[in-house]
Formats: C-alpha cells, sequence, structure tokens
C-alpha cells in the first residue's frame, strides 16, 4: 500500500552506507516490477483522495497531494539540517561565533511565520468563494471597495477643493481698471446689465456675449475695480462707454499677479462693529471732521445710515455759481485741501423754510418730515444719507459739548428692533459739562475765586493738592497771604498780551 505522503530522507553517516547489502540482478528486476505496481496504485488512491477531498467539511483542512513523478528519486523530501547545524557549531561557525547575524534568523522566522499566516488567510477566503455564487461575492466585493473609496475620499476632502479652486496661469487673467473713486460699485452694476444684454441681443441684433468671466470691487480699495478676462481688449470693451472709468485703453489696465489674486476676494473681519445709536465722524469731503450718528446699519455691515448737521451756505454769491451748456446755474465745486475747509459754510439745523427762501424752487417735500435739497434728504433738521464703512471714522470718536448741544431736540426714534435711539446721550452730556467747567492751573498761573468766602479775591497759584489749590493772593493789605480754596471755585484770568490756546469750539487748535 503506498503512503500518503512521500517518505522524509535523513542524510546518513558514511558508516552506515558502507553497511547497506548488496543486491542481485534479480533481486533489482523484482524490485523494479513492484515500484511500477506501487506507481499504478498510487494514481488509484490519489483520485480516491480526491474523491475524499469533496466529501470533507469547509472548515476542515485540505490535504495537499503530491502525485510521484519518480520513485527514484524523492523530489519533496525534506533535509533535516540539525546535524549539519550540530557540525557548524562544532567548527566554530554557529550564531555564537558572530558569523551569523542573529537579527537575520529572527526576521527569517518572523517572515516564515507571517508567511504560513498569509497562505492560511487565502485558503480560508479560497474556501468561502468556492461556497459563494456569482451575486454573493458582487455584493461582497462593492462593501469592502466601496468602504476604501469612502475612507478615500474623506481623508481628501479638506485639501482637494481648496487645492482645485486656487488660479493658476490656465485660469483667466485678473485686470484692475481704475475709477472714479465712489462709483466703484455702481461701475461693476453697470457692467453686470452690459453682460445681460450681450447674452440677449440688443435691438434686434444676434446675441454678441463679452468675453470676461466676471467684476468686482474691494471697500477696502478705493478707486479700482477687478475684471476677470483672458485678454484686455475683451476688458475695455466691457467698461467702454461708462462714466467714471479711466482706464479705457490697456496701458491704463494692471494685471494683478497670480499669486494676489486670492487675497483680493478674502474676507475681513470687522474688528470694530458699528451700532445703531454710535457717533462716528466723517474722513474726507466737505463734511471733514464733522460729528454723525448711525441710524442704519447694512446687513454685511459695510455700509451704515447715518444723520448728521448740514452745512448749507444761506448767504451764497454770484461767484459761488458757474453756468453750465444750457444755462443752468450750478454751484461751483469748492474742491479739497485747506483751502475749501475754511471757505465751506458752518454747520447748522436744516429749516426749509429759510433754505426755500435762499434757493427757490430747490426744497421739494417727500413724506411726512422728509425733504429733499440738492439729491440729499433731511428730516427733522438733520441731513440723512447712506455712506460707507471705510469713510468714516468710528474708533474713538468723542463729541465735545458743542457738537452734543446741535443734536438736541430731535424727537425720539426707534430702531427696527422697537427700541429708543436716543439722539443725546445724557449721561454722556453732563460728562461734557463738567469736563467744560473744569480748570486746568498749573502753579504760576494767574486766578480768580468767584464763588465762596473767598469770591472776589486775585492771585496766583502756589500749590495744588487735589481738589484744593493754594493761592498767594495779589492785594495791597493782603499782598503775598496764602489762602486754599476748591478747584471748581476759580478761573483763570488775562490780561492783555497775554499768549493762550483755544481748547473747544470751532478753534480748536
Amino acid at each position: 500500500m503506498a503512503p500518503d505522503e512521500p517518505k522524509k530522507r535523513r542524510a546518513v553517516d558514511d558508516d552506515d552506507e558502507d553497511d547497506e547489502e548488496e543486491l542481485d540482478p534479480d533481486e533489482i528486476e523484482r524490485r523494479i516490477a513492484d515500484f511500477s505496481d506501487n506507481e499504478d496504485d498510487d494514481d488509484d488512491d490519489d483520485d480516491d483522495n480526491d474523491d475524499d477531498d469533496e466529501d470533507e467539511d469547509v472548515g476542515g483542512r485540505r490535504k495537499k497531494q503530491k502525485r510521484a513523478r519518480n520513485k527514484f528519486l524523492d523530489v519533496e523530501a525534506e533535509v533535516d539540517d540539525s546535524d549539519e547545524e550540530i557540525e557548524d557549531e562544532e567548527e566554530g561557525f554557529g550564531p555564537e561565533a558572530g558569523f551569523i547575524d542573529e537579527e537575520d534568523i529572527n526576521d527569517n522566522a518572523v517572515s516564515r511565520r507571517r508567511a504560513a499566516a498569509d497562505n492560511e488567510n487565502l485558503d480560508r477566503m479560497r474556501r468561502q468563494t468556492e461556497n459563494q455564487t456569482a451575486e454573493e461575492v458582487a455584493r461582497d466585493l462593492r462593501k469592502r471597495y466601496g468602504r476604501m473609496a469612502r475612507r478615500k475620499d474623506t481623508g481628501t476632502s479638506d485639501n482637494v477643493p481648496r487645492q482645485a479652486l486656487m488660479p493658476d496661469v490656465e485660469d483667466p487673467s485678473l485686470w484692475a481698471v481704475p475709477v472714479k473713486i465712489g462709483r466703484e460699485r455702481e461701475i461693476v452694476i453697470t457692467i453686470m446689465r452690459k453682460a445681460f444684454e450681450s447674452l440677449q441681443g440688443i435691438k434686434g441684433q444676434a446675441p454678441a456675449p463679452m468675453a470676461i468671466h466676471s467684476a468686482f470691487c474691494r471697500d477696502s480699495i478705493p478707486g479700482k475695480i477687478y475684471v476677470e478676462s483672458r485678454r484686455p481688449d475683451s476688458v475695455i470693451e466691457a467698461v467702454t462707454g461708462i462714466v467714471g472709468v479711466y482706464g479705457r485703453t490697456a496701458d491704463k489696465l494692471f494685471l494683478v499677479p497670480i499669486e494676489e489674486m486670492a487675497d483680493l476676494l478674502k474676507l475681513t473681519k470687522i474688528e470694530h462693529e458699528v451700532k445703531v445709536g454710535g457717533w462716528v465722524r466723517f474722513k474726507r469731503g466737505k463734511h471733514i471732521g464733522d460729528l454723525a450718528q448711525v441710524i442704519d446699519v447694512s446687513q454685511n455691515g459695510e455700509e451704515v445710515g447715518i444723520k448728521f448737521v448740514p452745512r448749507i451756505d444761506m448767504n451764497p454769491s454770484e461767484q459761488d455759481f458757474i453756468e453750465d451748456k444750457r444755462g443752468v446755474k450750478r454751484r461751483r465745486n469748492l474742491g479739497s485741501g485747506k483751502n475749501a475747509i475754511n471757505k465751506r459754510p458752518q454747520p447748522q439745523r436744516f429749516v426749509p423754510a429759510e433754505v426755500q427762501r435762499v434757493y427757490p424752487g430747490e426744497v421739494a417735500k417727500r413724506g411726512k418730515d422728509i425733504y429733499k435739497f440738492h439729491n440729499e434728504d433731511y428730516r427733522n433738521g438733520f441731513c440723512e444719507k447712506d455712506v460707507k464703512v471705510t469713510s468714516l471714522v468710528v474708533e474713538d470718536v468723542q463729541p465735545t459739548l458743542q457738537e452734543i448741544e446741535l443734536f438736541q431736540g430731535v424727537t425720539a426714534e426707534v430702531d427696527d428692533e422697537g427700541n429708543v435711539i436716543e439722539s443725546v446721550n445724557l449721561r454722556q452730556l453732563a460728562q461734557l459739562k463738567r469736563k467744560a467747567n473744569e480748570v486746568v492751573v498749573q502753579p504760576g498761573d494767574h486766578v480768580e475765586v468767584f464763588e465762596g468766602e473767598q469770591r472776589g479775591v486775585r492771585g496766583t497759584v502756589d500749590a495744588i493738592n487735589g481738589q484744593v489749590i493754594i493761592i498767594s493772593m495779589e492785594h495791597d493789605e493782603m499782598d503775598g497771604t496764602k489762602v486754599e480754596v476748591q478747584l471748581d471755585q476759580v478761573r483763570k484770568t488775562f490780561k492783555p498780551g497775554d499768549h493762550v490756546k483755544v481748547g473747544f469750539g470751532d478753534h480748536t487748535d
């Protein structure tokens, strides 16, 4: 009976080889015949073993059958290396001698165990798939690789869109177009309308879309708009015929570098929030430095509605007007600079009857308590208009007493939520009055007592101790006598020729 698996042979010593018996020719022929018969039996046994393997359970380990190719040579024999290892150690070539790296031995052992585990996993997966239908296999594949795809998408979702949206050399160029300051948004809207009309066609003409991709402006960059296009002549075509555009030729356009294109679309956080009822000042124009109060804030926070005391010239002269080509008189532009500021009218409340008397026919009523004059709206004596936050000073605005007094006498208003908007903060007004009454004195100043027991006494400040000052009296009988009085009971005195400095009012230095 043939064995189930090939016999393991081992190397033998030379002494054992000498002890082998010698066979005669007849014995050799007999053994060859036996090997031939055994080979046929092995074939039959292999077929039987294959049938037995098919009947085994799925969980059992399938036996590995090896067909005998030649009974005289055992090609699958395993050789025991223990004797050779013993000889190597005796001769001094083992791991202890340092000629064999122990780490390599350990690595090889780990690799063999890992390979054996992988083979076992493959066998188990093969056994599972053999009993599965095609639909079950397809379902497992979709489930397995679907998870991998989702993990891959999740890992790159934060990086790919940002990099994909960054501009590069293949994208259209961005051109900066110089325009009139204050008309940036109107010009962008006009370009948008022109682009829409070019898609629809004008007066029966065929549509001819403009070769631009976008147009925008930034409130933080006055005097410029930005148009996205591949060619500069397309930009010139888009802005041709629009009032307020200075860049009408290619040499007036500025090409924005690629690395700066993304920065133009970044949103900046508003550090100082403007609130309804807060105080602001004008940065430029005829009302530069004038106080205004916020009455409305846009949703994006870039524009605010304000009210302020107007500067209307109630004594105009003929030199202040010019005639245009149609013979209509228009007010001369004062321009800018110190000369224009010095010539501007004084701020005063808007009184419709008085303005109508000076400018007949130029005041129109638009609603309840709303008047239109020189394209501006007036209500309750104030001028109301919408301006950009960038044109105002919104930080650390401290109104003076005179400015606060101009805002007195206005009826209470409410915001969108029904809260009362106080035109004048009474607490702030009281503080300003105390500040105005405070006397800043220094040793050596000439003062006069106007209140208290020492009323009428004049002298020179000798020392200051908080709210108490020591005065050296200037009187014939009491010359040099020192008295103590409260600081709020004295005031400075001046003589002709003294140098002074204006601290409050229109002429403040």
